[in-house]
């Protein structure tokens, strides 16, 4: 890389004030999560079989939030690399662990998208094609899904493993590639680095990009043509009922979120590798704290759009309300 004096590496570690203010941020949005996960499990019964479509998506985007707060990674923009900066895993972690956690990351993000596209085609076929709710039900279906979903997990695991090398072989070439830039973090058990490859590696993250692109297309378009046989087919769905409505509404807007939180930040840290973008604002690092508020915006969105929740956390708050009040009369 030519014209190193021009590469900002303002990396730094967390604070223990920023570390702590994570740690109480991940320990609010677990229970949300869990209570919210409570409300599936027991007050869904106008939901039929939708409620399992809802409980794989808020555990999914639970469990990849809440993967990014504990290992709390830190990228370099213009190499491809970083180290874990969470306080539990920064001083025991190692070079492999940090590709098994790569790994584990990726496939519960996987699975926080693939549960949207599934809980958004779900209401489709509901609302529009009633008939052909079966065939979306059916066992062979399923098995098809998961097995898709098993072969992706493999495919990047391999990806991932043929890429790796050794702790000190990666310090080596992060050594030639960086012209020394990237020692100063070398103490850092977790250190992780991918080779350039002669540019190779770029390329293929330039087509993960184009990629990505296609999966944000993929569901702006889904969104609008939800929105088009709901506003033109109207008189012959089946959207009577208020909690018919709010779980239209729901899948709707964890779509919106999706996109927003979740593939859009990914897209921006991949336009930054893959094109080895100069910037002096971290922008990779702030994408990634993008994506650690997806999991506590998808329970909030869930918890106040659907409406048999909505209603139960509300009398929750008004009982409680209602004993203060006793309490300090």
């Amino acid at each position: 890389m030519q014209g190193n004096e021009t590469v900002s590496l303002t990396v730094k570690p967390y604070s223990t004030t920023q570390s702590f203010i994570f740690s109480c941020y991940g320990l609010v949005s677990i229970l949300l999560g869990l209570f919210l996960d409570y409300l599936i499990l027991t007050q869904s019964k106008k939901l039929g079989a939708f409620k399992y479509c809802l409980l794989n998506q808020c555990i999914w985007s639970q469990f990849s939030e809440a993967s990014l707060i504990i290992i709390l990674p830190l990228f370099f923009e213009n190499y491809l690399g970083g180290f874990m900066a969470g306080p539990s895993f920064r001083q025991i972690g190692s070079y492999n662990f940090s590709v098994c956690a790569t790994i584990v990351v990726f496939c519960m993000f996987i699975n926080a998208y693939t549960s949207v596209v599934f809980s958004v085609v779900n209401r489709f076929v509901f609302v529009f094609h009633p008939s052909k709710r079966a065939l979306f039900n059916h066992k062979f279906t399923i098995s098809g899904i998961v097995i898709f979903h098993i072969i992706v997990y493999i495919v990047f695991a391999q990806v991932i493993i043929m890429a790796s090398s050794d702790g000190g072989t990666t310090r080596r070439q992060a050594h030639n590639e960086a012209q020394g830039i990237l020692d100063q973090y070398f103490d850092e058990p977790t250190f992780i680095y991918i080779s350039e490859n002669g540019g190779k590696t770029r390329i293929i993250l330039k087509l993960t990009f184009y990629c990505m692109v296609v999966m944000v297309i993929f569901l702006f378009a889904c969104i609008a043509f939800f929105l088009f046989n709901v506003i033109y087919r109207t008189k012959t769905t089946i959207m009577s009922s208020k909690v018919a409505k709010s779980l239209v509404i729901d899948a709707l807007l964890q779509t919106i979120l999706c996109i927003f939180m979740l593939i859009i930040p990914i897209v921006f840290s991949l336009r930054i590798w893959g094109w080895n973008v100069r910037s002096n604002f971290d922008i990779v690092n702030h994408m990634e704290l993008i994506l650690c508020f997806h999991g506590f915006a998808n329970t909030l969105c869930t918890l106040f759009c659907v409406v048999p929740y909505r209603r139960y956390f509300l009398s929750c708050i008004s009982n409680a309300k209602s004993k203060c009040k006793d309490w300090t009369n």
